[in-house]
């Protein structure tokens, strides 16, 4: 008598993935904590200022409307950064109306934090050697803001693909701080000098690398979803989410 043959399908077919494997993809909580990780060092510094300048009245500009914007940039970003987060989650992202609720408040604060960003980097302050650094904020402030504007008019018009994709650039260039962090982190390990100028090149390196990231997956997830909606004769449906 022979061996015990096995199916072909469960000898070469792909294993079937654990209910806590499919618990953590539908939770999105690995990603989640990333974010918040990678958030969590430009919040820390936006609360520092913060009480910087409520104990320390010497320190704020002497525009009070400065004041004002380098507040509402903190306050601002800190609340896209933390909320953001959450909006990769695809189990809070089904709860359509916690969705919705919770973009209407990621949306503004976003446009608030990008608009103080580029108020202070236009109307810039700080020692001279500082301009270039205020000038690649701004680079990239702009956008950002653009992106929130295309993403609302997305929304309205029910283009949740799109909508997804605005969204998902001005968040990586929301939680730029971080990343720009790690690098100068990983800069001065390998010996490097910080200056302002290594400074202001190091910034843009951050935002750069946030971006590609950024359009990496978006062009994974939607690429993705065009294979998965296609029908017969190659023609894909349009997506309704990503």
């Amino acid at each position: 008598m022979g061996p015990t043959s096995t199916p072909a399908a469960t000898a070469t077919g792909p294993r079937p993935s654990t209910p806590r494997a499919s618990a953590r993809r539908r939770s999105g909580w690995p990603a989640v904590t990333g974010l918040l990780l990678l958030s969590a060092l430009p919040i820390l510094g936006g609360a520092l200022r913060l009480e910087e300048l409520g104990t320390d009245p010497t320190s704020a500009p002497s525009s009070p409307a400065l004041t004002v914007a380098i507040v509402a940039h903190i306050v601002g970003m800190s609340v896209y950064c933390v909320l953001g987060a959450f909006q990769f989650s695809p189990a809070l992202r089904g709860r359509r109306a916690w969705h919705r609720r919770a973009g209407r408040l990621l949306i503004p604060a976003g446009m608030i934090g990008a608009l103080a960003s580029i108020s202070l980097a236009v109307f810039f302050s700080g020692p001279p050697e500082g301009f270039a650094l205020a000038l690649v904020r701004i680079a990239f402030a702009v956008p950002m803001l653009v992106f929130l504007v295309l993403a609302t008019i997305a929304i309205v018009r029910r283009r949740f693909v799109a909508h997804g994709a605005w969204m998902k650039r001005a968040f990586a260039i929301a939680v730029t701080g971080g990343t720009q962090a790690l690098v100068l982190i990983v800069w001065s390990m390998l010996g490097g000098e910080t200056s302002v100028v290594s400074e202001t090149w190091l910034v843009g390196v951050g935002f750069l690398i946030n971006s590609i990231v950024a359009e990496v997956i978006i062009g994974r997830r939607v690429g993705s979803r065009v294979r998965g909606t296609s029908v017969p004769g190659g023609q894909p449906t349009s997506p309704s989410a990503l």
